[in-house]
């Protein structure tokens, strides 16, 4: 988080220095302002109100069709679109439910003892994660196996502990700085679907409708 904030003190961050990633015009971003996620779980701790950068696309690419989404977010590598929870925490929660063999009600139990009291980690939480997570498998196990093999990942893959294994071990092959969850976060919508516009692609940890940047 304080590499984030950092970043929006900077006033530099509001002029988009590459190309538009809605249209993919020059010099065609501009920022727009900021939204406040309420709460944020991340790295052990709890923030509130925490300022999300936007911006806005001003569609000087002619060729973009009207009437498609025209705004969007700077967020972190480690943060999940529309969710609360960080990639780090859904990672506890992962570990823990391949310790009690993906059942709900006794991670559920777990991470209520070690739990901070604002921090629902509640049986309908951890369901919603586990969903995310069979959603990741079922994700990888879509890619072309051109691409599995190059990021190392076996389209046999069924199961939480196979991908918790699998996500330990990962390392980006973009940026050699990131591994584990963010790495494949990374990979998974800049060099699995390069090939699409970005409006056109999915976010790995996010739900299937989302699919803004």
């Amino acid at each position: 988080m304080a590499s984030y904030w950092a970043l929006l003190k900077n006033p530099s961050f509001k002029f988009w220095p590459q190309l538009c990633p809605l249209c993919g015009a020059a010099g065609c971003a501009r920022f727009l302002g900021f939204y406040i996620r309420v709460r944020l779980y991340c790295q052990g701790k709890i923030y509130h109100n925490i300022a999300i950068a936007r911006f806005i696309c001003l569609r000087l690419n002619p060729e973009m069709p009207p009437g498609t989404h025209r705004t969007f977010s700077l967020l972190h590598d480690f943060l999940i679109p529309y969710f609360p929870y960080a990639l780090d925490l859904t990672m506890v929660i992962a570990e823990n439910l391949v310790k009690h063999a993906a059942n709900v009600y006794q991670t559920t139990n777990l991470l209520q003892e070690i739990a901070d009291d604002h921090l629902n980690l509640y049986a309908a939480t951890i369901t919603r994660i586990k969903h995310r997570l069979d959603n990741v498998i079922a994700k990888l196990n879509q890619l072309p196996s051109r691409l599995a093999e190059a990021m190392g990942w076996s389209k046999h893959t069924k199961g939480l502990p196979e991908l918790l294994a699998f996500l330990k071990n990962y390392h980006s092959r973009l940026h050699a700085a990131l591994s584990g969850a963010r790495a494949l976060a990374h990979d998974w919508f800049y060099l699995a679907q390069q090939g699409l516009r970005y409006m056109q692609r999915s976010f790995l940890f996010g739900t299937a409708s989302q699919q803004r940047v």
